[in-house]
């Protein structure tokens, strides 16, 4: 059974929301959680976890949780989750809509998080703005279809 996650998340000009949601929900709600959508290995992930907070600059909302951390027995029944969401349920929780998370182990053995982010975005980032529009394009078509909407 997949861990509840209390939090709080608190956008620009509003009150505090107090959440709960499943992990899978909560890891797609923060900000800066991955490099260029993927996934970070389970060292960086827990080292955000462990801070208890994220965003709260950028026009991003500020989000504060108690502190944790997740086994690798979690995160492998996890992962199913965040590669292949149910986007019926995502689309309704989300404060904003984000392109679905990927992995590459390429990266797992880097330690700090500033470093890996760096390497993941040089090897997983866009070129130009006509390429992250054809892959939000191809994105929002794939979410059209798997939601009965294909237009």
């Amino acid at each position: 059974m997949e861990r509840i996650i209390q939090y709080s998340r608190q956008e620009a000009g509003s009150l505090n929301a107090d959440r709960a949601e499943a992990l899978s929900i909560f890891l797609y709600e923060l900000p800066d959680l991955t490099a260029c959508n993927v996934f970070p290995p389970r060292h960086i992930l827990n080292t955000l976890l462990q801070r208890g907070w994220a965003g709260g600059n950028l026009n991003r909302p500020f989000f504060a949780w108690e502190p944790f951390e997740i086994s690798e027995q979690e995160l492998q029944e996890l992962l199913p989750k965040l590669l292949n969401p149910d986007w019926r349920v995502l689309s309704n929780k989300l404060w904003r809509i984000r392109l679905p998370m990927k992995i590459d182990p390429e990266f797992d053995g880097i330690i700090d998080r500033y470093t890996w982010r760096q390497s993941v975005c040089k090897k997983h980032g866009t070129n130009s703005l006509e390429e992250a529009e054809q892959e939000i394009n191809l994105f929002k078509s794939e979410v059209l279809k798997k939601l009965g909407l294909d237009l």
